[in-house]
């Protein structure tokens, strides 16, 4: 009891980072991973080499300030934008995801996750940090980032993988928003056109991350990174734009390209994540039946569920729409 309060009171003396400062002292090595992701040619396919674009000749930008879509790509500039607060949110989906996921895995074999989540000291944090990119999500800007919680100079080894994890979910948007410019994707003139290319995007970074890679693990991890942080995205929105695909449906088809590679442990760690996510939305998931499953069975279950919940806002997406513009009905 008295570590306990010891531990909450140190806690609570610990200063905030301040806002756009979370990520301060990854902003040179973001700025070399990109580099390193424009110039690749290790994987240069064919049609990276026409385009809008040269892949070399093509900008980042990464811009503080509230609102925006986290990241985006300006086909017509050659440039791709990225916000810190969706940085921010990406690294900690990084962070959640090999430490949280990785303790749900084991925690299913003696079924006390939900014990384990409320009672150990590193679930806590992590669950806490996850709340926190919630509201950053919420806010679509960065808010002061409690000293408390895991950060990237923190100097402990866990936040250390989180970055290198990080840096490889990030290469996948990278790959994505290339391909925008790459393909000279402008304004869909329908939502058919524009979830073609969004397919297209993703289908490119799926293959860019895996094709002819000497660390498959950690690219195949870095992908259900990005992936996860999509699906983080959605929840919290409560909704998915229509000219997108439905994030179950991105999660499918890009975990269909990966390679067997501890694929199934990533799975599960996934689906456990998601499973939890959707739980916090009021959701029926498939943790909260009785029944034992196995853990492909249960990879399935949760990605039924999120078809299911992604099914549903698309439905008051629709419906939204055709209250504002009645025409469109």
């Amino acid at each position: 009891m008295s570590e306990d309060k010891s531990e909450l009171e140190a806690e609570s003396a610990a200063p905030e980072i301040l806002p756009d400062q979370a990520l301060a002292i990854l902003h040179s090595q973001i700025i070399v991973a990109w580099r390193d992701v424009r110039m690749d040619r290790q994987n240069a396919a064919k049609e990276l080499r026409s385009g809008c674009a040269e892949a070399s000749s093509i900008l980042a930008d990464i811009a503080g300030g509230k609102g925006g879509a986290g990241f985006a790509s300006r086909p017509s500039f050659g440039l791709i934008e990225m916000k810190w607060w969706a940085l921010e949110v990406l690294w900690i989906v990084a962070y959640v995801a090999h430490n949280m996921g990785a303790a749900l895995e084991r925690a299913t074999r003696s079924d006390v996750r939900a014990m384990m989540i409320h009672h150990h000291p590193e679930l806590r944090r992590s669950r806490d940090l996850l709340a926190h990119g919630a509201k950053i999500i919420g806010d679509q800007e960065s808010i002061p980032w409690p000293r408390r919680l895991p950060h990237p100079e923190d100097g402990t080894r866990r936040s250390e993988l989180a970055t290198d994890i990080f840096f490889r979910a990030l290469a996948w948007i990278q790959h994505h928003e290339i391909k925008h410019i790459m393909a000279c994707h402008g304004a869909a003139t329908t939502t058919t056109e524009s979830r073609h290319q969004e397919r297209e995007c993703d289908d490119h970074a799926t293959r860019w991350m895996v094709s002819g890679s000497i660390l498959p693990n950690k690219q195949h991890e870095g992908t259900v990174v990005a992936l996860f942080f999509l699906v983080l995205r959605e929840v919290v929105r409560g909704y998915t734009h229509l000219d997108h695909p439905h994030v179950a449906q991105r999660v499918n088809a890009a975990l269909s390209r990966l390679t067997k590679h501890k694929l199934a442990k990533l799975k599960l760690r996934f689906a456990l994540l998601v499973d939890m996510l959707l739980q916090s939305a009021g959701h029926q998931t498939p943790a909260m039946k009785p029944k034992p499953t196995t853990a492909e069975d249960f990879f399935d279950d949760v990605m039924f569920e999120l078809y299911r919940w992604a099914g549903r806002t698309f439905v008051r997406a629709e419906q939204r729409l055709s209250q504002l513009n009645p025409s469109s009905a």
